[in-house]
């Protein structure tokens, strides 16, 4: 999330670290209005153009996720519900390997915790219905740690938020049915077809982490 200075300004810090690449390497691309995801950098002379998705929590009772907030002429970013708490459930990981131009670096970065990914794909979810969000969340609540469990207790630290209790109220929605939106839309991306195993498995991880967040 970039706020508080300019974007000249920030941004080069931001993708400069994950890049591995001078920050005065780094530019927005100009004059292209409302524009949420160009940004462009110059490593040793030469110029990359890469998609960056900025995003912004809402500000006012009128904000609606998913819309695009002009910040600028030619920049913009999108509103994104609960994007504050990826500042409070936060994990630092090293990404260790090649940078665009096929140099060896090591990186310690900031990514956020499962608890707000979870909230933050199922608030996205609610939105778009894209069968990838579906997916991300399936593989988050399946893969992350050692058990669900370990996605339950990050979560948990984050029900006293609206986001947090509107994203159990979504999955609790679109995924505790054979034929839910969520499950289909998980066995759509992996197959692109229905799939009863894939979809009961869908329901089974899910249905874990909701009564783990269940409150009395």
């Amino acid at each position: 999330m970039v706020q508080g200075e300019r974007l000249e300004k920030q941004i080069p810090e931001v993708l400069a670290t994950v890049l591995g690449v001078s920050r005065t390497a780094i530019k927005p691309v100009r004059g292209r209005k409302n524009s949420a995801t160009d940004a462009m950098f110059s490593p040793l002379g030469r110029t990359f153009e890469v998609k960056i998705d900025f995003l912004i929590p809402p500000s006012t009772d009128a904000d609606q996720g998913g819309t695009i907030r002009s910040i600028e002429p030619d920049f913009a970013a999108m509103i994104a519900p609960g994007l504050a708490l990826a500042f409070e459930d936060r994990d630092r990981v090293r990404l260790d390997g090649r940078t665009i131009l096929g140099e060896r670096t090591t990186r310690d970065v900031w990514v956020c915790g499962p608890g707000t990914f979870v909230v933050l794909k199922a608030l996205a979810f609610d939105l778009r219905g894209e069968s990838k969000d579906a997916y991300d969340l399936f593989y988050m609540i399946r893969n992350y740690g050692t058990d669900v469990q370990d996605v339950v207790a990050r979560l948990r630290l984050l029900l006293a938020t609206d986001a947090a209790h509107g994203a159990l109220a979504i999955l609790h929605r679109d995924s505790q049915a054979i034929d839910g939106m969520g499950p289909r839309r998980v066995a759509d991306f992996l197959l692109g077809t229905p799939d009863d195993a894939i979809q009961a498995d869908v329901i089974g991880f899910v249905g874990r982490l909701l009564d783990g967040c269940a409150t009395t």
